[in-house]
């Protein structure tokens, strides 16, 4: 038996043919399908309305926001009224009166010739029809027009149809028909106009995950911002992009440009700082959106001094949704919450203001940029610690034979070492609080008396190093006697008796010529000062006695890379942050208890701080949501352990990156995104498991409070054997017991 017919053609065979054809295109209208072009979408909506409705001319007017007008992009039928008609635009208030009550029919607005009280320039084109005394005949100055409006009713479009082929006024049925007809494809234009924001706001999300994972923070800071600036050019369509960071060595008020893309030859405008005091009116709370301030032009004038503009903008718009001068800035703060630079954003491609998606996607861009800048202020800080000596703020002496290699490349080199004679004492005597306080004046000493090409280091406890490039003999003695007088003046204040003896050798005139002789003869020439009476400076001399090397033990340390997207995600939702911190905590005492290799430790501890970094792909809504999530939400955060893999994997991260893909499956199985078996996982994704969960039960989440630390043990100690591998499990609780409290409070 043949299948029945759908609903919509029941009875059409005994139906009248014009009834027929508008069945058929409303059929064909509300099946246009989302993913076809605007062009394509136009061209069906008025062929249908052209061969079903009997109009021999069809226009469509589409709304343009950013100018608050409408503009002719299509015209079907008489060539005289397409060249009249295409291409013309018309101000908002040049089409709302048409839309009176009076006019209104069915949903349509007809305006009767002798009812529309039309102006000059009001009628463009007047198709050459007969005019006729019958009162239903359409009068050439007849206009039907039907908004086309979106599924929130706001405003799409307009549809006009002229010159009936019947040469009538539409009857009710008709406009019935037409309204029906123009609602489809308003849908359809305003579904293919969403189709097409999607496909940019996954274009954006694809571009800040590659920019994301191609990162390093090997890169210098500017090249990671610039590029970070690039990617909101290309996939936010901001034409003016720049970061401003807080000048923590000079001036902590100025904010000055660290990247910028698209300034053309106005880049230098923004080489003078702007002010972060001046700037504060703006980051009130009250004009937070998404993350970001967006103020208009009027607002940005009562709140910031005109001083503080750079580059006024240029890409305006007329109309409540378009841009008119409104500044977007996006404060990017340090770890202490503290405003430590700005992203500010202009000029958009579309003129129009950011969409909440569009905004939500600047906010993670930024935190990026937040992050980057986070993580470079860490490593310069790690750096300065690793290279300075933390009492006397002078170097310390781990990289001090290459400052001599890299001074002798570039010709003759001196070297003082300093030594304060009978410092015991003042430790002694006086406490070690006085003896901090003698370095740290004599560390001040130093560094004035180095500067501004010399080198000031602190070899150990009460003795120093100086390393000066270029000089010679007599210079190098004449700055260790200036350096010995003020130390005598300055010291002597805090501790008498302390006075300062300097070992002096150069390479100059045949003198030692690597810096381990260097050292060496200076220590040799100290020597001599101290047998000599000290208080005195001594050049170093070939027929000096030798003396016993002393062993000077140099310190190691491996400062770890800051891994830039966890930060991203750590500024994103502070429950995140501390949660991959103490996973990755929590995954290197067990691969230690596991007794794994130090090496495999490391990139456990890695994986621990990386293994979700795949949610900066799942909306806010979702990672931040207080009840039970829905499928499709489910579904979308099942997603992060394959994105996490991918962005790992685009950062060479082979082994890690299957780790944390696979840091969600379960021993019965029953896991994702694979559903592996028991032997399918690896071991460090295993402890991913384990860590992951515990750290989520013991801590409060959007959706509930703690379960405490007992209860976490219950429960992993309850799903060994079906979701965790046992081994972890009791490899994990024997590390907590041995620390005697859980990590996360403790941390």
């Amino acid at each position: 038996m043949p299948e029945s017919p759908p609903d919509a053609l029941m009875g059409v065979e005994h139906a009248e043919p014009a009834t027929v054809r508008r069945l058929h295109a409303l059929l064909e209208l509300s099946g246009l399908s989302r993913g076809q072009d605007l062009d394509a979408v136009l061209e069906a909506v008025t062929r249908s309305i052209l061969e079903s409705m009997g109009y021999r001319t069809v226009v469509v007017n589409l709304y343009r926001p950013a100018w608050d007008d409408f503009e002719c992009v299509v015209v079907e039928g008489s060539e005289e009224a397409r060249d009249a008609l295409l291409g013309i635009v018309r101000p908002w208030s040049g089409w709302e009166w048409m839309f009176q009550d009076k006019f209104e029919r069915c949903g349509a607005y007809f305006l009767r010739h002798e009812l529309a009280e039309w102006e000059d320039g009001d009628i463009v084109y007047t198709p050459e029809i007969a005019i006729s005394d019958d009162p239903d005949a359409w009068h050439p100055e007849d206009c039907l027009i039907v908004p086309l409006l979106d599924e929130t009713g706001g405003m799409v479009g307009t549809l006009s149809v002229d010159e009936p082929a019947n040469g009538r006024r539409p009857t009710d049925e008709e406009l019935q028909t037409l309204v029906a007809l123009a609602g489809h494809a308003a849908l359809a234009i305003s579904q293919t106009r969403a189709t097409l924001q999607a496909e940019r706001h996954r274009t954006a999300l694809n571009d800040l995950l590659k920019t994301s994972s191609d990162l390093s923070p090997d890169r210098p800071l500017p090249e990671i911002l610039g590029r970070l600036c690039g990617s909101v050019q290309r996939g936010l369509g901001f034409e003016k992009v720049a970061v401003f960071l807080r000048d923590r060595d000079a001036d902590a008020d100025a904010l000055r440009v660290a990247a910028a893309r698209g300034f053309g030859e106005q880049r230098s405008a923004l080489d003078a700082p702007l002010s972060l005091r001046a700037l504060q009116g703006l980051f009130d709370e009250h004009l937070g959106r998404d993350g970001c301030i967006l103020v208009d032009r009027d607002t940005a004038a009562a709140l910031v001094p005109s001083s503080q503009v750079r580059v006024p903008s240029r890409r305006n718009g007329r109309g409540p949704r378009a841009w008119r001068g409104h500044w977007l800035v996006l404060p990017l703060a340090d770890e202490a919450g503290a405003t430590d630079g700005l992203l500010w954003v202009d000029d958009p491609e579309d003129r129009l203001l950011p969409t909440p998606e569009r905004l939500q996607l600047l906010r993670l861009f930024a935190d990026q940029a937040a992050s980057a800048t986070a993580a470079d202020r860490r490593v310069q800080a790690l750096r300065h610690l690793a290279e300075h000596d933390p009492l006397t703020g002078v170097y310390n002496r781990r990289d001090l034979s290459r400052r001599i290699d890299v001074a002798r490349a570039d010709g003759d080199v001196a070297v003082l070492i300093c030594d304060l004679d009978r410092f015991k004492a003042v430790n002694d005597d006086l406490g070690h609080d006085m003896g901090d306080r003698v370095l740290e004046r004599f560390g001040a000493l130093l560094r004035e008396h180095s500067a501004p090409a010399g080198h000031a280091v602190r070899l150990g406890g009460e003795e120093f190093c100086v390393v000066l490039p270029g000089a010679t003999g007599t210079e190098a003695f004449a700055c260790a006697e200036r350096l010995r007088r003020a130390s005598r003046v300055a010291l002597q204040e805090l501790a008498p008796g302390v006075t300062l003896s300097v070992g002096i050798a150069t390479t100059a005139g045949g003198g030692p010529d690597s810096a381990r002789a260097l050292l060496m003869a200076a220590d040799r020439a100290l020597y001599m000062a101290k047998r000599l009476g000290r208080d005195r400076s001594v050049p170093y001399d070939a027929s000096m006695p030798s003396i016993p090397q002393r062993r000077r033990g140099e310190r190691t340390e491996q400062l770890s890379a800051v891994l830039l997207l966890a930060e991203a995600l750590d500024l994103r939702d502070g429950g995140t942050s501390s949660h991959s911190r103490t996973v990755a905590q929590y995954t290197e005492l067990t691969g230690r208890a596991l007794g794994l290799s130090q090496d495999r430790v490391e990139r456990l501890r890695v994986a621990g701080a990386l293994h979700d970094i795949g949610k900066i792909g799942v909306a806010d809504a979702i990672l931040r949501k207080p009840g039970p999530l829905t499928d499709a939400e489910w579904e979308d955060m099942r997603r992060h352990a394959e994105l996490g893999a991918q962005i790992t994997a685009h950062a060479g991260l082979d082994d890690i990156s299957e780790w944390v893909l696979c840091h969600h499956e379960r021993l019965d199985g029953r896991g994702y995104p694979r559903a592996l078996g028991a032997e399918q996982i690896p071991l460090e994704a295993r402890v991913l498991a384990v860590t992951d969960a515990y750290e989520a039960m013991t801590a409060d989440r959007p959706y509930r409070r703690a379960l405490g630390d007992a209860a976490a043990r219950s429960e992993l100690h309850r799903c060994a054997g079906t979701q965790f591998d046992p081994e972890v499990v009791a490899a994990f609780i024997g590390a907590l017991d041995a620390r005697d409290c859980p990590l996360s409070d403790a941390a």
